[in-house]
C-alpha cells in the first residue's frame, strides 16, 4: 500500500516538476500555502469569531449538503428535514451498534474527526461550503444504513420516504434550474455592459479581473490600492461606480449613493450571492 500511495505521489508530481522546474514550483508552492493560511481569508487564522465559523460549518453540511432547514430557506426544507431527521435518529442507533463491533468503522469516523478538525480550522468555510463533500459522503453511508434500520421497525416507513424524495426532488429542480440564469455577478457585468455611463469602476480585484476578462471596458481600481494611488480625485472618482461596501474608505468630500443590489440564491452559489453597487459624487459638484 506504501508503495502504490508513493507511486501515485510520483505520478503526480514528475509532471509538474519536469514542466514547471523544481526551484519554481517550490517557490510557487510556498506562496499558495501561505495564502492558503493567511491571504485568501476564511481560515481560523484571518476570521476567527468561532461562533460564526461553527454556525456556517454546520450550515454547510446540514443545509447546503443536506438540503435541511435554515432561515428564509422555502417551506419545502422544512418538509424535506422532518424524515431526514427521523432518518437520523435511526441511523445514530444503528452507527453507536456498529461501532461496538466493528473496527474499521472507527477507523472511518477517526478520520472523519481528523479531516472535520482540518476543515473547521483551516479551510475556508466562511464563504465556501464544498468542503465538507468527504463528510458528507460518510454521513449519507449512515443515513442510508439508519434508512434500512427503519425499514424493518417504523410502522410509517413507506410514506415517510416519499414525502423526503418527493420533497427532495423539488428542491433540487429549483437549485437546478437556478444553475442555468445568471449570478449575481453576472448580473452586475451585464448591468455594465448596458449601461454608458460607468467610465470608473473601483472594487477587489478578482471582481476587476472578472469585469475586465468579460468584455467590460472601464478604468478598474482595486480597492485595497486606492490610498496609494495618485489620482485626480475629482476627475476619476466623481461619478465611479463601487462594488462591494467601502463607504468607510473615503474621505468626507464624497458622497456614496446606494445605486443596485445584485443577488442569486447562496444555496445554489455561495460566492458572490449579493452584490452591492454604489456611486460615488464628490459634494462639491453635487449629483
Amino acid at each position: 500500500l506504501f508503495s502504490v500511495f508513493l507511486l501515485g505521489c510520483l505520478v503526480w508530481l514528475l509532471p509538474l516538476v519536469l514542466l514547471t522546474g523544481i526551484t519554481d514550483l517550490i517557490t510557487v508552492a510556498g506562496k499558495q500555502t501561505l495564502g492558503h493560511f493567511s491571504d485568501f481569508g476564511g481560515t481560523a487564522i484571518t476570521e476567527n469569531d468561532w461562533s460564526i465559523r461553527m454556525n456556517n460549518f454546520v450550515r454547510s453540511i446540514w443545509s447546503d449538503g443536506l438540503g435541511g432547514y435554515w432561515p428564509e430557506r422555502s417551506w419545502v426544507t422544512i418538509v424535506l428535514s422532518l424524515p431526514m431527521i427521523y432518518i437520523g435518529y435511526y441511523a445514530t442507533l444503528n452507527m453507536v451498534a456498529i461501532l461496538r463491533k466493528e473496527h474499521t468503522w472507527k477507523m472511518i469516523l477517526f478520520s472523519l474527526f481528523v479531516y472535520t478538525i482540518w476543515v473547521f480550522f483551516f479551510q475556508n468555510i466562511i464563504y465556501k461550503s464544498r468542503h465538507i463533500l468527504p463528510i458528507l459522503v460518510i454521513l449519507l453511508m449512515f443515513f442510508t444504513m439508519g434508512q434500512n434500520k427503519m425499514f424493518t421497525t417504523v410502522r410509517m416507513y413507506s410514506a415517510m420516504v416519499v414525502i423526503f424524495f418527493i420533497s427532495l426532488i423539488v428542491v433540487t429542480s429549483v437549485l437546478v434550474s437556478q444553475h442555468a440564469k445568471p449570478t449575481a455577478v453576472a448580473k452586475l457585468k451585464d448591468s455594465i455592459i448596458n449601461s454608458t455611463n460607468k467610465n470608473t469602476i473601483i472594487s477587489i480585484p478578482l471582481i476587476n479581473y472578472y469585469l475586465r476578462e468579460n468584455g467590460v471596458q472601464a478604468n478598474f481600481i482595486n480597492i485595497h490600492k486606492l490610498d496609494q494611488l495618485e489620482i485626480d480625485r475629482e476627475t476619476k472618482l466623481n461619478g465611479a461606480m463601487v462594488i462591494g461596501d467601502f463607504n468607510e474608505m473615503f474621505s468626507s468630500e464624497f458622497m456614496i449613493i446606494p445605486d443596485t443590489i445584485f443577488y442569486h440564491n447562496p444555496y445554489m452559489n455561495r460566492m458572490w450571492s449579493s452584490i452591492e453597487t454604489y456611486t460615488i459624487v464628490n459634494k462639491q459638484y453635487g449629483k
